[in-house]
């Protein structure tokens, strides 16, 4: 897609500096302390370039109507199912091979993290119509770990219009698991590369690529995140097939042995630590930990 303007598009680039590891910046706040970019421009272009930090999906955050009071609920939802801590096979150092010994005493251990991100359908690029008087929230999971304190940084691209000058399509291997990843940056793909070439051929300044499943897939979802063997194909797999597996790790489910199964046991264990809940994806993620402790109630 390439995006022009009666104007020339107008990049600002923003850094924040997170006090806690789960903060929400209004960067629409301070957009309009920086300038007047929310006023020139019809709509704005928002780009995280982090894996654990970045935008809420704008169908989410219309549902929850920009309030931080509801985007704090409904990520305390994940922290309940992902919590801080649990057995990530992503945190274990020891396996992480592609890390020198330095590197694994300031990596951070958030593998939960990742898997909220990619959960709560969070982007590192959303595209709003401009209204300086709406919040936009850049919302980072893991501001701050034992080591250090991260630097954040966001760029915002205020623009009219957009045309769309190409459209390609690319053809995907996978292997005969049941459940695979694939990474799309893997050179062998040649995808980024092509994508590279394309816009240099074009002659387009600023562009927005989207990467779209075609619509007679079934069962097979993107998301932009860190490639690391480990989350990707353990943990993420591990939450697919059993979304409580973390929680339950933790000890999230209070147990109590009885000789009979109670007729209020589904529906306590249903209520402990439950939040209001945004968004069909999300809806969807806890549905599918309510069956799982349904059908562990009823064993």
């Amino acid at each position: 897609m390439q995006l022009s303007t009666m104007t020339r598009p107008s990049k600002l680039k923003l850094t924040m500096a997170p006090q806690r590891r789960f903060e929400a910046f209004d960067v629409a706040a301070r957009i309009t302390e920086a300038g007047d970019l929310l006023r020139r421009y019809q709509r704005v272009l928002f780009v995280s370039p982090h894996t654990t930090a970045g935008y809420l999906d704008r169908s989410l955050a219309t549902r929850m109507h920009n309030r931080y009071d509801l985007l704090s609920q409904f990520f305390r939802a994940f922290r309940a199912l992902f919590p801080e801590g649990a057995a990530y096979s992503h945190d274990k150092m020891d396996l992480r091979t592609e890390l020198t010994d330095a590197q694994k005493v300031i990596e951070p251990r958030n593998g939960d993290s990742h898997l909220t991100f990619m959960g709560a359908r969070m982007r590192n690029c959303v595209e709003l119509p401009t209204n300086p008087a709406s919040p936009v929230y850049f919302v980072d999971l893991d501001g701050t770990t034992e080591a250090f304190r991260r630097e954040r940084k966001t760029t915002i691209l205020g623009f009219d219009r957009e045309r769309q000058v190409a459209r390609v399509s690319l053809s995907v291997p996978v292997s005969k698991h049941p459940i695979d990843s694939i990474n799309l940056a893997d050179p062998r793909l040649g995808m980024l590369e092509s994508v590279d070439d394309l816009l240099r051929r074009l002659g387009v300044e600023h562009a927005r690529v989207d990467l779209i499943v075609d619509s007679a897939e079934r069962n097979v979802g993107l998301t932009v995140n860190e490639y690391e063997t480990l989350l990707i194909q353990n943990d993420l797999v591990d939450v697919l097939k059993d979304p409580l597996r973390f929680a339950r790790i933790k000890g999230r489910i209070i147990h109590r042995a009885l000789d009979h199964v109670s007729p209020l046991a589904v529906p306590v264990m249903l209520e402990i630590g439950r939040e209001t809940v945004y968004g069909e994806a999300s809806e969807q993620l806890l549905a599918a930990a309510e069956a799982e402790l349904v059908k562990e109630a009823m064993q």
